[in-house]
């Protein structure tokens, strides 16, 4: 295979083939958490290569450490692919505010939309995890997150 620079991208076999890489997107868009009150920060930022998107956010807010309702982070720039083979995963740095009795967390990618739902991960017999919930959380939340996923 031989891969030529072009001014309209990279040219993975011959310039007559038409296999150019030519969607290759940078940018900025603002996350959220589902009992977020305010935001001191919101910033998102992605690459979008094809149908490949690699995410990553910063996110302080206060928080209502409340309620049942599972944690989602939504606002993702893309809408995530169907496939029913792929559930892309996202890694969580919880750096204050996190109170999960168990803190290995993982964020869970939902098809056909632009979110992920926030689990705790334990060892178990049977299920192992757990939504994560309003009430496993301090009033102030940092959050640190990234993930890979597939665009619809």
């Amino acid at each position: 295979m031989a891969l030529h620079l072009k001014s309209t991208g990279i040219d993975f076999a011959d310039i007559s083939s038409g296999d150019v890489l030519d969607d290759y997107e940078e940018g900025t868009w603002t996350p959220t958490i589902t009992n977020a009150s305010s935001h001191s920060t919101q910033l998102g930022t992605y690459t979008k290569v094809g149908n490949i998107v690699s995410i990553a956010f910063d996110m302080t807010c206060a928080f209502t450490a409340s309620g049942t309702a599972a944690q989602v982070f939504a606002g993702f720039p893309f809408t995530l692919s169907a496939s029913p083979e792929l559930y892309p995963q996202g890694v969580i740095f919880p750096v204050v505010g996190w109170n999960p009795t168990d803190i290995h967390l993982i964020a869970q990618g939902s098809y056909n939309n632009t979110q992920a739902t926030l689990y705790s991960v334990a060892t178990a017999t049977s299920t192992n995890y757990t939504a994560v919930r309003g009430s496993m959380f301090g009033t102030s939340v940092v959050t640190e997150f990234s993930m890979v996923y597939t665009a619809a």
